[in-house]
């Protein structure tokens, strides 16, 4: 058995495992969090937008560098609880939080599809989820 400098060069040194169910749930957990405070972070807009967020930034990129399900239900949770806070604290209409689950979460799935393809599929996905998510909130705002 040599020393970990020799074995370091040796590529059965590391092996990249699948994550536990915990580190899941705690990769949800935090980035639930992240999403939920760039989305308390909201620029209000004249009507019928109600307000641009910093949340998109980081559940297309989730969607892109790790696993769909994860990204999905951290943004869905994330989305849910940071829209919660902003109807409670500025008002609005109790089906925003619904509607942030029904806008956002599909978009993840959208763009993780196309995380695995070339980089202008995935540019092209990008811009079919926020497409979608702009329909999505047209028909729920109409």
């Amino acid at each position: 058995m040599g020393t970990y400098a020799e074995s370091a060069f040796h590529e059965q040194t590391y092996v990249r495992k699948k994550p536990t169910a915990s580190r899941r749930l705690g990769f949800i957990a935090v980035f639930s969090a992240v999403i939920a405070v760039c989305t308390m972070i909201a620029i209000p807009l004249p009507k019928p937008v109600f307000e641009i967020t910093l949340a998109p930034a980081v559940y297309l990129a989730l969607a892109v560098l790790t696993d769909k399900w994860d990204a999905f239900a951290a943004t869905a949770i994330g989305s849910f609880i940071g829209e919660l806070f902003n109807i409670t604290t500025r008002g609005g209409l109790p089906i925003y939080p619904f509607g942030m689950i029904w806008a956002r979460a599909p978009e993840v799935l959208i763009v993780a599809w196309a995380a695995k393809k070339s980089r202008r599929t995935l540019a092209f996905a990008m811009v079919a989820a926020t497409v979608y998510e702009t329909f999505a909130f047209l028909i729920s705002d109409w």
